[in-house]
């Protein structure tokens, strides 16, 4: 943060960490954040300071630092575009509420400062005290542009929702057989996090046979 603060940006929390903050959690070993700092201008400092980092997210506008115990990814405000069933085309944006309706659920789009301040654009704080997961945005419209998010939606309803939205599990649904467009490796990496949740198994008996045959 006192680099970026330094080159004139700023650096806030996003995703996994902020929700633990707010549930009042251990936090997340993998990190992330944003800056409205574009990623170009992230590259000069980091390299100036001589912080290590992993330039494999660059096309989308991200960079990773690995530390011994944890990972931070830093990712520059942007909007996404002409999605092709899973990678959009992206833009840089000034604006952090833009950036907000790039992702997928209320509770994704909580942007915490370092001094404490929430941007809250989409009520995912509420959302989260009452242990809903919702789109951002119409759920079969989202899904199509990420066909990732119909298992990131089943992800996130086990670990945070006491109740499956109805409106989004019918759309993840009616679009389940575009799991099959995903990678292999893709897949597999997000129903491992799925099945090790440990309300998994009660969440199995408000899933139809469809839905889990089509996913497993």
């Amino acid at each position: 943060n006192k680099v970026i603060k330094k080159y004139g940006g700023e650096l806030r929390m996003i995703g996994g960490i902020c929700r633990d903050l707010i549930l009042n959690k251990n936090n997340s070993k993998d990190l992330d954040f944003v800056t409205n700092m574009q990623i170009n201008k992230l590259l000069t400092c980091f390299e100036k300071e001589k912080i290590n980092f992993l330039k494999s997210g660059l096309k989308y506008g991200c960079i990773k630092i690995l530390l011994t115990d944890f990972t931070i990814e830093i990712t520059s405000l942007r909007k996404d575009f002409d999605y092709d069933g899973r990678r959009p085309r992206i833009e840089y944006t000034k604006s952090w509420k833009e950036d907000s309706y790039r992702r997928d659920f209320t509770i994704n789009a909580i942007y915490i400062s370092f001094s404490g301040e929430i941007f809250d654009p989409h009520n995912g704080f509420r959302d989260l005290l009452n242990r809903k997961v919702k789109f951002i945005g119409e759920p079969n419209t989202r899904i199509i542009e990420d066909n990732l998010r119909i298992l990131r939606f089943l992800r996130f309803s086990v670990s945070y929702a006491n109740e499956i939205d109805k409106t989004a599990y019918q759309a993840c649904r009616n679009n389940i057989k575009k799991i099959r467009k995903l990678s292999y490796t893709r897949r597999l990496e997000e129903v491992k996090k799925i099945i090790i949740l440990t309300n998994f198994k009660s969440f199995l008996k408000k899933l139809d046979s469809f839905f889990l045959k089509e996913i497993f």
